[in-house]
């Protein structure tokens, strides 16, 4: 088999789970780290209090370190492997180092092409808790990437649907994104209301009206507004008229500018909901979601 290298969007997912650290820190364990996870097992430089490198330093380090990482995986794993699933196992071996990883029980699982069973083992290294979120990545990262595959082959024989999560796949797994997106809408449609409420309200007045009166409010609102018609027709200069009626030309200027914002508002709504961005570990579907299509990919694999 060709050997594999961690792709650029792998990088960037291990980079997101490690941090990216100029100054000397220590992990949760208390082993002195800088850069991306780097320590003195993975060789040098061997951090040490007060150490500090530049951004760039951090990039070789990293690049450095993940050739061990990626040759650990390659020469350890024996079934194929897709980009992504091969990305999920550097960055899990990246964490629970190399020696751990050859003789853990997921690589054995895999090695006999039980995917459905490699893919389980993840969540059985979750020490100290606080690891969890990073391994429930890395096992949606390693299951989807199996999935994507299978979809996408039968994408193209014409047999099943688009490998890509809609805005209803990421709306019923909980996407904040998404929920943002759906309160910004509520907020528009609300605040239109509100708006033309508080219009009816100041045209009718405040104390709940009569029917002769509300018919009366809307025949004195019709001849004013005959009246503006009628001085804009005959009025020589625009600029008597508005002095004349400026209280209406403030009100319509101040409706087409409420106006103006909820339209804005309702198109950024839409732009985010179709760029179908998610923060932290993006796209993470709950299982259940994918269940039965993750089953049939991790059989076929």
């Amino acid at each position: 088999m060709t050997a594999l290298r961690m792709s650029a969007d792998g990088r960037a997912k291990l980079i997101q789970r490690e941090g990216f650290k100029t100054h000397a820190y220590r992990d949760s364990v208390g082993v002195w780290t800088i850069g991306v996870g780097h320590t003195a097992a993975a060789g040098p430089p061997a951090p040490k209090p007060g150490m500090v490198i530049s951004r760039a330093e951090v990039d070789q380090i990293l690049s450095r370190d993940l050739g061990q990482y990626e040759k650990a995986v390659n020469d350890a794993v024996l079934v194929p492997l897709t980009q992504g699933q091969f990305d999920a196992l550097c960055s899990f071996t990246f964490n629970v180092g190399i020696g751990a990883f050859q003789k853990s029980t997921l690589l054995k699982k895999l090695n006999k092409r039980n995917y459905r069973g490699a893919a389980n083992e993840f969540m059985r290294w979750v020490k100290p808790p606080e690891i969890r979120g990073r391994r429930e990545s890395e096992r949606q990262q390693f299951v989807r990437a199996t999935y994507a595959q299978v979809v996408e082959e039968k994408r193209e024989t014409g047999e099943g649907p688009s490998p890509y999560l809609t805005t209803k796949d990421l709306r019923r797994a909980g996407s904040r994104t998404i929920a943002g997106v759906d309160q910004v809408r509520q907020g528009v449609v609300g605040g239109a209301a509100s708006v033309v409420g508080a219009g009816i309200t100041a045209a009718v007045g405040e104390n709940s009206p009569s029917p002769s009166d509300v018919i009366s409010k809307v025949s004195d609102a019709a001849e004013q507004a005959k009246n503006i018609h009628d001085a804009a027709a005959s009025a020589p200069d625009m600029l008597e008229m508005l002095k004349a009626h400026w209280e209406w030309a403030v009100i319509a200027l101040l409706a087409a500018a409420c106006l103006y914002f909820i339209w804005r508002t309702w198109q950024g709504a839409n732009r985010v909901a179709r760029a179908r961005v998610d923060d932290a570990n993006r796209y993470e579907i709950a299982d259940s979601e994918f269940e039965d299509e993750e089953a049939e990919a991790l059989e076929r694999a």
